[in-house]
């Protein structure tokens, strides 16, 4: 059911114009109501939880409703929620249209956007190569990291990280998550960058990752990117703009890394390992 639900839901997803729900606004909300009563942490592990809680108590319910319908929908509700990314693929799109008018601060302000680091930026390369970073990053929050949750876990632990990574952005000072994200990134980023290798220059990529693989110091972000990096070859080059050429390029090893994946979830669907 796994691979039907995420070809399902990556098709959605691409319908979608705009967000359908705005959890930010639901979770602050909540969050204000539970200080008034409890304390700052304890009302953001309350959070972060319920509603994970609610999923689980009613799968474990609902189990079998309908020949197992009911399963199915909110299995593909969930990942549209947690694949949907609309405001920033349309952040990128300006971003490249920017670029195109050679309007370096039209670039700056959509990176920051996409969630670059609001910095001095000396050429339109070293832009570009912060952007192309971000969108290894975003692909791994919205996609990779998700769809390995579910086929390690279930639908219930997918909804705790999409609850817990929404009150992070929200608010970045909560040093408990940051550290708890620290640890799980950490051990993902190893093995979703695995996948880069298998769709790009793998003996260039080995290496690097090889080399980080018990890097401590090395944050899970950079990791990725160096990976990323490294596992372009020369396949992946285009007559693009030569301002979003790194970006463009990283683009093109994301989309053959998603292709990868679904093709490993049908392998693994024909084998049984998955149901």
């Amino acid at each position: 059911m796994i691979l039907f639900t995420t070809l399902f839901a990556l098709f959605l997803e691409r319908m979608i114009k705009k967000p359908l729900v705005r959890f930010e606004s639901y979770f602050n909300s909540l969050q204000l109501q539970l200080q008034k009563r409890l304390s700052k942490q304890i009302s953001e592990v309350i959070v972060i939880v319920h509603l994970p809680l609610l999923l689980a108590t009613f799968l474990a319910v609902s189990e079998g409703w309908l020949l197992g319908l009911m399963e199915l929908i909110i299995w593909i509700a969930l990942l549209v929620t947690v694949f949907e990314h609309t405001e920033l693929r349309r952040s990128y799109k300006s971003y490249c249209m920017a670029a195109c008018r050679d309007d370096q601060v039209a670039m700056k302000l959509y990176s920051i956007e996409l969630g670059c680091k609001d910095k001095q930026i000396l050429s339109f390369s070293d832009l570009d190569q912060e952007v192309a970073g971000q969108l290894a990053w975003i692909n791994y929050r919205h996609f990779l990291a998700p769809i390995f949750i579910l086929i390690l876990f279930n639908p219930a632990i997918l909804l705790l990280y999409f609850s817990a990574l929404v009150v992070l952005r929200e608010n970045q000072s909560i040093a408990w998550l940051e550290q708890v994200f620290t640890y799980f990134d950490g051990v993902m980023v190893r093995l979703v960058s695995i996948l880069y290798l298998l769709s790009g220059n793998f003996s260039e990529g080995a290496k690097v990752w090889g080399e980080n693989l018990f890097n401590p110091e090395l944050s899970p972000q950079q990791l990725l990117r160096s990976v990323l990096k490294s596992s372009q070859d020369d396949s992946f080059s285009s007559s693009t703009h030569s301002a979003i050429s790194e970006s463009y390029t990283a683009l093109i090893l994301l989309k053959r890394t998603l292709l990868a994946v679904v093709i490993i979830l049908a392998l693994l669907t024909i084998s049984a390992v998955l149901g």
